[in-house]
């Protein structure tokens, strides 16, 4: 990733449209990415940049565990996530199978 001069080869997990994205804490030292000047550039509607790959069949090749469609875990590693002072709390409830779609058992 390369971000206003700044290099840094760290982890990238590709997730389905459906889930936001999470930019981590060493991608944002080792950028060098100032969270101020990012909440000041930033309002209520967060859009997401998309970038062409030219051959996804190298990189499924070369690395299929990322889309492997699982939840995974880090052994032996603990996290803290730390929300800004106003940052406010969603919950999304689980969705309902549809009747006819359930399975007959």
């Amino acid at each position: 990733m390369e971000h206003k001069g700044h290099v840094s080869f760290e982890d990238l997990y590709i997730v389905p449209d459906v889930f936001d994205t999470l930019l981590g804490k060493v991608w944002v030292k080792h950028l060098e990415i100032n969270r101020n000047e990012i909440d000041q550039n930033t309002d209520n509607d967060i859009q997401n940049e998309i970038f062409s790959i030219q051959n996804i069949t190298y990189i499924e090749k070369h690395f299929p565990e990322i889309f492997e469609q699982k939840v995974g875990c880090v052994p032996n590693f603990t996290i803290k996530l730390k929300l800004r002072d106003r940052a406010k709390p969603s919950y999304i409830p689980e969705r309902n199978v549809p009747y006819t779609l359930r399975e007959k058992g």
